[in-house]
C-alpha cells in the first residue's frame, strides 16, 4: 500500500489489519467484522430497556455505548470484549473508555463501580459525548441544547455577516426568501452562501432561483 499526497507517492508498505481512512465502504467493512462481537453481546442476556426496547449495547463504527443493570454484569460484558480482542488482533482503548452511573429513582445514591478492560480501570464521569450528543448521569438534556443554541448563535452571526456585505438588490431578493417555507428556506440560503462566495453576479442569480422556486 502507498499514500498519494498530490503527485507524489510514499514508499510501499504492507497492512495487515484495519479499513481504509474515510473510504466509502470501510464503515460497513467495519461493522461486518465486529458483527460476531455483538452476537455475542446479545447473548449475555444482560439488558436494559430504553423505551421498550431491550437491549445491551448500540454500535456506530467504532463507538460503542454498553447497557446493563449492574456492575457485576458490566464487568462480564467488559470480559466478552476483552476476549474478541485477543482473539480477533484488535485493541480496545481503555483511555477513550468512560463508564457512567445512572441513579435508580428510589436509589437514595449510587456506588461507583470499579471496572477493567484488559488489566486496567476504567475511570468513571458524570458526563461524556456520544456521537455529538451531551449525555450525564442526571439524565438531563441541559447542557446538550446549550451547546446547540451556541452553534446556532455562532452559525446566525455568520450569514449575518454575508448578507450585510451584500448589495442592495440581493437583500430584496433574500427578504422575499424569508417568507418561504423553512426547509425552502435553509435550501434557498444555502444556495445564497454557496453563491455569495463563487459568483460576482449575486443578484441576478439569486433573482432566477427565486423565479424558479415561485414556479414550483
Amino acid at each position: 500500500m502507498q499514500i498519494k499526497w498530490g503527485k507524489h507517492l510514499s514508499e510501499p508498505f504492507h497492512v495487515s489489519s484495519g479499513v481504509r481512512q474515510g473510504g466509502v465502504l470501510s464503515l460497513y467493512l467495519f461493522a461486518v467484522y465486529l458483527d460476531d462481537l455483538s452476537n455475542e453481546l446479545n447473548n449475555i442476556k444482560a439488558e436494559c430497556y430504553i423505551g421498550e426496547v431491550l437491549l445491551n449495547h448500540l454500535m456506530f463504527a467504532y463507538d460503542i455505548c454498553v447497557f446493563c443493570p449492574s456492575v457485576r454484569w458490566l464487568q462480564r460484558i467488559l470480559d466478552v470484549f476483552q476476549a474478541y480482542a485477543e482473539s480477533h488482533g484488535i485493541i480496545f482503548s481503555c483511555n477513550k473508555t468512560v463508564c457512567m452511573t445512572f441513579k435508580a429513582k428510589s436509589a437514595k445514591s449510587t456506588a461507583t463501580p470499579l471496572s477493567t478492560l484488559g488489566g486496567q480501570k476504567v475511570k468513571s464521569v458524570n458526563q461524556c459525548t456520544y456521537l455529538g450528543i451531551v449525555l450525564d448521569t442526571e439524565l438531563s438534556d441541559d447542557k446538550d441544547i446549550q451547546r446547540q443554541l451556541q452553534y446556532q448563535y455562532c452559525a446566525a452571526n455568520k450569514l449575518r455577516t454575508s448578507i450585510s456585505r451584500c448589495s442592495n438588490a440581493v437583500k430584496n431578493v433574500l427578504a422575499e426568501v424569508a417568507q418561504a417555507p423553512p426547509l425552502a428556506i435553509r435550501i434557498l440560503m444555502f444556495i445564497f452562501l454557496v453563491i455569495h462566495q463563487h459568483c460576482k453576479s449575486r443578484s441576478g442569480v439569486l433573482q432566477n432561483v427565486l423565479r424558479q422556486y415561485h414556479r414550483a
